[in-house]
This record gives structure tokens, C-alpha cells and sequence, in this order.
């Protein structure tokens, strides 16, 4: 506290400097990738989970489903600590949304083909278990740890305060409105729907990943930083950190 109280003016957060480019560009990309994290829908599976289970019409006991998909979200968030520092930032993202937007489209496709024929609960009934299951794995070893990671990774010391609150706020916004946009949606249109939203922003989230997401593992503050300013000033990624 004395550091800070004491460091000069130079040093302290600006309004200007939230809008330099090289300090922006980092902070959109953490902000992003908060907002894809809740636009896969994980709030409203993990508020909703016995609901769905229960809409899927499986024989299945609904409460038991639910206690399965959360014990697999503990041991899939002990595997994401064990990757995150082996296997690289990006890679994790982009492999866990795309197993996100598979396992939806997995659901989607199930609650839509129900509704056609729903006899097909009985005979498939452990294909929520299943797609619910992979999702919460899939979610639980990238899309769910990283971005948090990432804020601190791509700001700079000065920055993370600033990007954290950011982060944070458009998190919880964003929670809110899909948990209740979930139900809203699904009373209206039905289940399937729901799940064809969710799959559709986890794709975009893939795209997103693959194309703004910078590879910071074993980067420096310095190269990362150094990245984010030759992409601002030439347009021009640092290959370094480009994949």
C-alpha cells in the first residue's frame, strides 16, 4: 500500500491508456473470451441440469445424472491444472470449444428429433448423459480455467486491475442473461432451441480462439506485451506468439 501510494503519478492507471491500442487490444481479447465462456451456456446447464435431464424423458434418475456430471467436472478440473502449463493456452481453448459445440449440438439435435418422435427417449435416453457429460469435461479443461488465466497473462501489472473488474462484470452479465434467457427461450420454443444457440456461439468462440487468441505459454510479460505492439504498429503478428 505505501508502494503504491507512493508511486509517481506516471505510473498510475489513466483513462487514456484503457485506449491505446497495445492495451486495448489485450483487454477486448480477455473480455471476449469471459463472454464465450458463459455464451457456451455452462450457467444455465449447471443451474438447469436435473430440469434437463428430466426434459430429456430419459429412464435415467435425473438427480443421479445430475451428481455424475458434476463429479466429472471435478476430475476434469484437476486434468485442466495438469495440462494448462504442458499443453498451451490456445490449444486447450480451442480444443475445449470445440468439444462445447459438439456436445450441444449433440443435445440440440436429441431434444429436436424428441419432439419428433418421443419414443426416442426411451431408446436413447443415455444421450444427455452423455452430451452433458463430454460438455462439462470439455468446459472444465479449457473454456473454464483459461480465460481467468489469460487476464493476467496478456495485461500488463499496470492494466490487470482495470481488466479484472472488466472481466469480471461482463462474466456475470453475461451469466445472468443466458441463465435467464434459458428458461425464457425454452418455455417459448422448446429445448432444442437452447442448445442451437449454445452451439452456435461456442463455434463462433472456436473461430474467435483460432484467430485473436495469441499462444502465451513460456512468454514473458515483455514478449507478450511486444506482440501486441508489432500487431498494432505493423499489422503484423509476432510468430512467436502467433500460434
Amino acid at each position: 500500500m505505501e508502494a503504491t501510494s507512493s508511486s509517481s503519478p506516471e505510473d498510475k492507471i489513466k483513462l487514456r491508456d484503457v485506449f491505446k491500442s497495445q492495451t486495448l487490444k489485450p483487454m477486448m481479447i480477455s473480455l471476449s473470451l469471459l463472454m464465450f465462456q458463459q455464451l457456451t451456456g455452462i450457467e444455465a446447464v449447471l443451474m438447469y441440469t436435473v430440469t434437463i435431464f428430466e426434459e430429456a424423458g430419459s429412464t435415467w434418475d435425473p438427480n443421479i445424472c445430475t451428481i455424475l456430471v458434476g463429479s466429472l467436472q471435478v476430475i476434469a478440473t484437476f486434468i485442466s491444472a495438469a495440462l494448462v502449463d504442458k499443453a498451451g493456452r490456445r490449444k486447450l481453448l480451442i480444443l475445449s470449444e470445440i468439444g462445447s459445440t459438439i456436445s450441444m449440438l449433440t443435445l440440440g439435435v436429441f431434444f429436436y428429433l424428441k419432439e419428433l418422435d418421443p419414443s426416442l427417449a426411451t431408446r436413447m435416453g443415455w444421450i444427455p448423459l452423455l452430451s452433458l457429460g463430454s460438455f462439462i469435461v470439455f468446459f472444465s479443461i479449457g473454456i473454464g480455467p483459461v480465460p481467468f488465466l489469460m487476464i493476467a497473462e496478456l495485461n500488463t501489472s499496470k492494466m490487470i486491475g482495470v481488466a479484472s473488474a472488466a472481466a469480471t462484470s461482463v462474466n456475470w452479465t453475461f451469466a445472468y442473461l443466458v441463465t435467464l434467457m434459458f428458461m425464457l427461450l425454452e418455455d417459448k420454443y422448446g429445448m432444442h432451441v437452447c442448445f442451437a444457440i449454445f452451439t452456435v456461439c461456442s463455434f463462433v468462440g472456436v473461430i474467435f480462439s483460432w484467430v485473436c487468441v495469441p499462444e502465451t505459454k513460456g512468454k514473458s510479460m515483455e514478449e507478450i506485451q511486444r506482440y501486441f505492439l508489432k500487431s498494432t504498429d505493423k499489422d503484423k503478428p509476432d510468430p512467436g506468439l502467433s500460434a
